[in-house]
């Protein structure tokens, strides 16, 4: 299992390379709104949650303010990678069953950093995320956060994360090396082109 490199071996070459991942977002959004960023993959166990987390904790390492979205309201891991309750989270800010403020939990080790969970698992995830009300709870969290990182289901098995390319400012596809299939790769590009997202 993948830990977070970013907060268990700051000094690792791969927490290296979240660093400059990081570097490279943060230039890319120079002169434009870059604040919410969409992590997904083609297809599932490429690494994206470990991805996601990773970025959030750099970026608030390097003096963001950052709130880590778990969007993936089939398979969510985000609390589990970090350690946080799961009960309370995004779906339960849309039912209007608790407020922002209270479903955002703080991660100790690092200030800055926010987690939103992702809540009680929806029977129709797809149709939560392209929803306007999904668009406008993450446009306004990201009014009060330089960042919004955002964890999402993989493209090609499910429509959840079209919808999310959709309305976030960049989309950033995770793809594990060596073994990644290219074909897949190539469509989950494609269908990120039709929707118009920076990916």
């Amino acid at each position: 299992e993948p830990g977070i490199e970013s907060l268990a071996r700051p000094s690792s070459g791969a927490a290296e390379a979240y660093r400059s991942l990081r570097t490279a977002l943060e230039f890319t959004g120079l002169g434009k709104e870059l604040s919410l960023i969409h992590v997904t993959s083609a297809a599932p166990g490429e690494g994206k949650s470990t991805t996601a987390c990773n970025l959030a904790v750099s970026l608030a390492r390097a003096g963001n303010h950052v709130v880590l979205v778990d969007c993936d309201l089939r398979r969510p891991r985000v609390h589990s990678l970090l350690d946080v309750p799961s009960e309370v989270g995004f779906t339960s800010v849309l039912l209007g069953t608790t407020s922002m403020d209270q479903a955002l939990q703080r991660v100790d080790d690092v200030p800055g950093l926010y987690v939103l969970p992702a809540g009680p698992i929806p029977p129709n995830p797809a149709e939560v995320l392209d929803s306007e009300l999904a668009a406008s709870r993450l446009r306004l969290l990201a009014q009060s956060a330089d960042y919004v990182v955002i964890d999402s289901p993989p493209i090609l098995p499910v429509s959840d994360s079209v919808a999310l390319a959709a309305y976030t400012d960049a989309t950033l596809m995770v793809v594990r090396a060596r073994t990644a299939n290219r074909r897949a790769i190539n469509r989950a590009m494609e269908i990120l082109e039709q929707v118009g997202s920076p990916a």
